[in-house]
């Protein structure tokens, strides 16, 4: 049996463009999301206040004072964790896109019956698993002399 060998991440960040596309989206739609929750919050808060007749000039100073700082806050554990997790979430996926390049040239330039392997937590196990027959269909026809 032919053992398989191991790739581990030794560079999170492998295409900066395709990486960071993704992640500015999720960013962006996580701060609207945030913005539009502590604007809705407010506007049910100070409505509520004004119907029990509480709502002066005052308690609704200390109204946007906690609320721009819970703003504040979510944005600044939030911002952080987006990318973490973005990066480490994109490089599932364009991680294999990088080495499967490369497979695929050497598979281009006749280097086939060689197997590509993932990692356990990769995405495109379907698409690699066709691209391995291929090779496998493609070796076979090499060696029948079917294919130069």
């Amino acid at each position: 049996m032919v053992e398989q060998k191991k790739f581990k991440r030794r560079v999170f960040v492998v295409d900066k463009t395709f990486q960071f596309k993704y992640i500015r989206m999720v960013l962006i739609l996580c701060m609207y999301v945030i913005s539009v929750g502590n604007l809705i919050g407010f506007i049910v808060l100070r409505m509520s206040m004004e119907q029990a007749g509480v709502a002066t000039g005052d308690t609704l100073d200390i109204i946007y004072k906690t609320i721009g700082f819970m703003s504040s806050f979510q944005l600044a554990v939030a911002v952080p964790l987006i990318l973490f997790c973005g990066i480490i979430l994109t490089h599932r996926v364009i991680g294999p896109f990088v080495r499967l390049e490369r497979f695929l040239a050497d598979l281009g330039k006749g280097d086939v019956g060689k197997q590509f392997h993932l990692r356990e937590k990769d995405e495109l196990k379907q698409l690699v698993d066709w691209i391995n027959k291929m090779s496998m269909e493609l070796a076979e026809l090499k060696g029948q002399g079917k294919l130069s």
